[in-house]
């Protein structure tokens, strides 16, 4: 059972912080409400806590002070937006390197890639197959992707598809590509098999996806570096 906590007033967030050993002396009590009021809450704030270490009976925090947490709240907010912008445009070439992969294959015509990749799933994995029908069904109400669906719904190209759905979906279909896909070997031509170096990066696409969605979501990356299980 999760304990029930009391809504604290702005004194009482203060003086909470207080009993947990958290001093407030590099600002005023004033300005560090004001802060709560206007720049972030308690809860977020606080988690940055744990990266300070407590006293020998693990009741209060040692040389730690509220304006500590602040510091690492504003240096985990440019991190965040420092990610992001690095994720997307990982995102933003991978995609172009699929097209470009996909445009000089003399083997795909850009619409057949997508019809099987759907059939797979359909065979594969029914639950996924439903989930991506409904991301690009949602499309439809979207003002930035509406005339994309509808246009292209009733048969997707590839370069449509890839507009339409989240980046989820991208690292499975671009693994489906990197097992789809025929390896050129300049001495014995086109031989059937993986895409070793595709392969690799849908891997590494996971990692990354994990990375895009705490940046996007505006979740704390930096309130723990103790634990040994962040996914980031």
């Amino acid at each position: 059972m999760c304990k029930y906590k009391s809504k604290l007033n702005y004194s009482r967030q203060l003086l909470h912080l207080k009993n947990k050993g958290i001093t407030i002396n590099k600002l005023s009590e004033s300005e560090a409400i004001e802060y709560l009021m206007e720049n972030n809450n308690l809860f977020k704030l606080s988690s940055y806590r744990k990266n300070f270490n407590k006293d020998v009976n693990k009741e209060k925090y040692l040389d730690l002070d509220f304006s500590y947490l602040i510091d690492l709240a504003v240096i985990d907010t440019r991190l965040r937006m420092l990610l992001l912008e690095i994720v997307l445009c990982i995102e933003h070439f991978a995609k172009v390197k699929l097209l470009k992969r996909i445009t000089l294959a003399t083997n795909e015509d850009g619409y057949s890639i997508v019809y099987d990749y759907v059939e797979h799933l359909k065979t594969s994995n029914e639950e996924n197959h439903r989930h991506l029908i409904r991301e690009i069904e949602r499309t439809e109400k979207s003002v930035y992707c509406r005339d994309i669906y509808e246009k292209y719904h009733e048969k997707i190209p590839v370069w449509a598809f890839l507009e339409l759905i989240t980046f989820g979906s991208f690292i499975s279909f671009y693994k489906f590509c990197a097992d789809r896909f025929l390896l050129q070997d300049d001495n014995k031509g086109y031989l059937k098999g993986f895409d070793k170096q595709m392969q690799d990066e849908f891997y590494m696409f996971l990692d990354i996806k994990h990375i895009r969605n705490a940046s996007a979501h505006n979740n704390c990356i930096l309130n723990d570096l103790k634990t040994k299980h962040k996914g980031v």
